[in-house]
């Protein structure tokens, strides 16, 4: 027993010194985070139970008031509704877009770089120019798109894509999808390069098609890493407002006013901070729900490896 003691002495104290250090070198990171993290997290928490005024700068602690305000109003429910209607109508064509274009883009074609390319420059646009053209396209007066829409019958004198109640979210989630599509394209594809050519010879031997080449073989392994790229691109749409606001202002007659633009009007139009950071929590809470939902469905697809 002394000997043992003896022989773990230098080891625990060389153990010790190893956490110390991974103490400190983590720290500074740790720091940072609580700093860009944690403490807007806490004055968003604070600020949604009080009642600020922005003129007088004065504070009144309201508690849950401001909640209630924000669930109480239809408004909230409909953009809530419209939120969703956006982030999941523009994530779903993403990813089968994404995974479709990936797919070719993986096989041997012939200009495939320049091919490759070609699809994600939607992605490196700018959001400004890329709302301007699509509004150009679809002026009701000048837009080409909107013109050969009225010739194939698809309206009657215009089609005014972004100024009607029924078409105006439908043309931002067409909009979205065109931009978004390559970032979904580009991970899907990194992952099918890793993807090894022997099972594909073990499965064309085993006379598989490809259809179940597809589904038995490249599926299954690009699943994880779509899962969690949907995650991260449904958090973003979710709060997403600038390609709305550039493209519709969130009209006509709020058509396709989310909450990220409600919380927006309500900090920086009605000046209630109180409720907007209200309004940022049941958001934050929202997303957090989402998070762990797509979690549980990325292990699951883990274990089917």
């Amino acid at each position: 027993m002394a000997i043992n003691r003896k022989h773990n002495q230098p080891t625990s104290k060389l153990g010790r010194d190893d956490r110390r250090l991974g103490i400190l070198l983590i720290l500074p990171v740790v720091l940072f985070m609580l700093f860009l993290v944690a403490y807007p997290l806490y004055n968003l928490f604070s600020l949604s139970t009080q009642n600020f005024n922005m003129l007088t700068q004065k504070t009144k602690f309201v508690g849950l008031l401001n909640f209630q305000r924000v669930l109480a109003g239809d408004d909230f429910w409909q953009s809530l509704w419209r939120t969703l209607m956006y982030a999941v109508g523009t994530l779903i064509p993403c990813a089968v877009l994404g995974t479709l274009f990936a797919v070719l883009l993986n096989k041997d074609i012939p200009a495939r770089s320049f091919v490759r390319s070609f699809v994600i420059f939607p992605y490196i646009i700018p959001m400004v120019v890329s709302c301007a053209i699509f509004r150009y396209l679809f002026n009701d007066l000048v837009g080409i798109l909107d013109h050969y829409a009225v010739c194939l019958g698809l309206a009657g004198n215009t089609l005014n894509l972004f100024g009607r109640t029924d078409l105006a979210m439908i043309g931002v989630i067409l909009v979205s999808v065109w931009k978004y599509t390559p970032m979904i394209m580009i991970a899907v594809l990194g992952k099918l390069q890793t993807i090894s050519c022997d099972y594909y010879e073990a499965a064309q031997v085993d006379g598989a098609n490809q259809w179940q080449q597809f589904r038995h073989i490249t599926f299954p392994f690009i699943l994880p890493p779509l899962i969690v790229v949907m995650l991260m691109r449904f958090i973003f749409l979710f709060n997403k407002w600038d390609i709305i606001y550039l493209l519709t202002g969130g009209g006509p007659l709020n058509a396709t006013a989310t909450l990220p633009m409600k919380l927006y009007g309500e900090a920086f139009s009605s000046y209630n901070l109180g409720k907007a950071a209200a309004l940022g929590v049941i958001m934050f809470v929202l997303l957090l729900a989402s998070s762990k939902f797509y979690y549980k469905m990325n292990d699951i697809a883990e274990r089917r490896l």
